[in-house]
């Protein structure tokens, strides 16, 4: 008996609200953990693009640039893009290849800052990742950053709405 109350106890905290409370509740948190990982008042976004293969480098960076174009988000430039200070987020393209394996990382990267620490760095705020083989076909890799980046765009769009 002394082992069941706190099993209930347990078991009655962790009771689902009826699903006409927790709709109101559920949307507006995710509204506001996706303004925090991709509200940039429509900031321009540098782009840095980095794989192991200069040849699939140049094809990442040429159709990124491309999809930034066509949003109208294509920012500043420059071999400092990561590291930008002030309000630039930047939009970074990573792939790692070690064949048959790929993992591949599309990120906005906002700076975080550490009053107490006294300290600023570029991190993740909205990120996607995949995983998988890719048979040295590297037209499979680009397809799919391709498909995260029109992601990342639609909904970096949908949440900076009417500032863009």
């Amino acid at each position: 008996m002394t082992r069941a109350l706190p099993l209930a106890v347990l078991l009655l905290g962790c009771a689902v609200p009826a699903a006409g409370q927790e709709a109101p509740i559920t949307e507006a948190v995710m509204q506001g953990i996706e303004r925090f990982e991709l509200f940039t008042d429509c900031a321009l976004l540098p782009l840095v693009v980095l794989a192991e293969s200069e040849e699939l480098e140049e094809r990442l960076r040429a159709m990124a640039e491309r999809r930034l174009r066509a949003a109208r988000l294509y920012g500043p430039q420059g071999p400092d893009a990561r590291f930008m200070p002030g309000d630039f987020p930047t939009l970074a393209v990573e792939v790692v290849t070690v064949s048959p394996a790929f993992m591949y990382t599309v990120a906005l990267r906002k700076w975080l800052v550490d009053e107490i620490a006294n300290v600023m760095w570029k991190v993740p705020a909205w990120q996607r990742s995949l995983v998988g083989t890719y048979a040295n076909d590297t037209d499979f890799i680009v397809q799919g950053v391709s498909e995260t980046l029109d992601e990342f765009i639609l909904e970096y769009l949908r949440v900076n709405g009417s500032a863009c």
